[in-house]
């Protein structure tokens, strides 16, 4: 299991490498395509975790309540955001 805390690193030889939960992975841009392709991609790949808790947060609370809880919204739009690169969380 994630512990929600993966993120990713730009080497100076072009390699994005990301970080989390003991392991590491490593991906070289030259076989993703452009920078930008990457680099969005190391971002997708980094909020994966919380994107995930957030989904199953939400499917709780629409078991559990029969809506979503506002707490559970934001924590949604913190994950979208880190995945779009709009956030360092």
């Amino acid at each position: 299991m994630f512990d929600n805390k993966l993120t990713y690193s730009i080497e100076d030889d072009g390699t994005y490498v990301w970080y989390g939960d003991g392991d590491e992975c490593a991906i070289v841009r030259d076989n993703l395509g452009t920078d930008q392709y990457a680099e969005d991609h190391a971002r997708l790949f980094a909020a994966a975790p919380d994107l995930l808790a957030a989904c199953e947060r939400m499917l709780d609370n629409i078991a559990e309540f029969g809506t979503i809880i506002p707490e559970t919204v934001d924590e949604m739009d913190t994950a979208v955001a880190k995945a779009k690169g709009e956030t360092n969380s």
